[in-house]
């Protein structure tokens, strides 16, 4: 998911990420977030990733110019990547949340069982389990 500065804001639930995750989002590409919604995040498994504002805008203008417009989120290399991979955009993450989300675990301590990252369910869904995600590499 894309999103403009301050996403979250006003999202003091866990509710919030467990909704975009039941929706089939496993990271955010934003140039900041609400506090209790980035903690939720990391909490849930849903990867929140802060790149540049002007990066995340020209991204925006990409997404309304080519329909279907797709990023991959690398959680090992730390990169965003444009569908080309003509543009790799790098972002920070605290090594202890890398570290959970590399070995399948929340930062609560939650393990998670997951499926391998490119096995979809029958119905083409999304992982249906708040705060796992199937792999480091969301396309």
């Amino acid at each position: 998911m894309l999103a403009r500065k301050n996403f979250g804001c006003g999202s003091s639930r866990e509710h919030a990420p467990w909704a975009l995750a039941e929706y089939g989002f496993r990271a955010i590409v934003a140039p900041s977030y609400g506090d209790i919604f980035f903690s939720n995040c990391c909490k849930n498994g849903l990867l929140p990733v802060i790149l540049d504002e002007a990066e995340v805008d020209r991204l925006f203008h990409e997404v309304a110019a080519f329909p279907g417009f797709r990023l991959v989120v690398d959680l090992e290399r730390q990169t965003v990547t444009t569908p080309d991979g003509g543009k790799a955009m790098r972002f920070d993450i605290e090594p202890f949340r890398k570290y959970c989300w590399s070995t399948v675990l929340t930062t609560s301590g939650s393990l998670c069982v997951t499926r391998t990252k490119s096995a979809p369910s029958k119905s083409g869904a999304a992982p249906k389990s708040p705060g796992c995600s199937a792999s480091p590499v969301f396309p």
